[in-house]
């Protein structure tokens, strides 16, 4: 192996540290890191939840999150079955979620769970991968909606 193949990341690292953004991502929902959540996404990304309420921007898209997330009491996302893509400096990635959100205070006997996925475009930057665009689709919904904030603008 030449040293140029050493220092040269290859597909496999940055499949790992693709699925490693992923990995933070659902661990800063958890955590209610807000820092390393917002951290995760370009300056000007978008998201679209399931299609209902579509962010623009990185400060917009926490704060939406951030309220959705405040309002519930324990969060638990597990991600699976990663599809990465991987073309130079830009990808495509997916990965199956499950979301259970449970309620808070008057509404602590509630629960949401989604299952679905999230499909992501990300950018290589200075600094690692991040993510430019994410949707999400929710393919079964249990438990009620309601545990979440009415108007989250």
């Amino acid at each position: 192996m030449t040293a140029s193949q050493k220092t040269m990341p290859d597909e496999r690292d940055d499949r790992d540290a693709i699925v490693a953004t992923f990995n933070r991502f659902a661990s800063a929902m958890d955590r209610k890191d807000w820092e390393s959540y917002a951290a995760l996404f370009t300056e000007d990304a978008t998201v679209n939840f399931t299609e209902q309420f579509p962010r623009s921007g990185r400060s917009n898209i926490l704060k939406f999150v951030r309220n959705a997330l405040e309002a519930c009491g324990a969060t638990h996302h597990m991600l699976s079955n990663y599809s990465v893509a991987i073309n130079g400096d830009r990808a495509t990635a997916s990965c199956y979620f499950r979301a259970h959100h449970r309620g808070k205070g008057a509404k602590a006997d509630l629960f949401e769970e989604s299952l679905g996925i999230f499909s992501a475009t990300l950018v290589r930057m200075d600094h690692g991968w991040r993510m430019s665009h994410l949707d999400e689709t929710i393919t079964i919904m249990l438990g009620t909606p309601d545990i979440f904030p009415e108007n989250n603008e």
